[in-house]
């Protein structure tokens, strides 16, 4: 489904209001499902998206250990 003068709408298929570039629709209006945001990287797990503060397979950094000089 296409329009001439439609905007770009990428599909939010874990409803977390950030969409998948890679399944896009083109229409005047916003269809269901879809969004303006092509930034989910696991458009299947609504916890992992931009805004998440702990991102599959990444993890903190630990600071390094005190050393002991006595």
């Amino acid at each position: 489904h296409t329009s001439i003068d439609g905007a770009t709408w990428n599909a939010d298929n874990d409803g977390d209001s950030y969409g998948d570039a890679s399944s896009t629709d083109i229409d005047c209006d916003q269809p269901a499902g879809f969004v303006e945001d092509s930034t989910d990287c696991d458009d299947t797990d609504g916890s992992i998206n931009p805004a998440a503060a702990n991102r599959r397979g990444r993890t903190m950094a630990r600071p390094p250990e005190p050393v002991n000089r006595g």
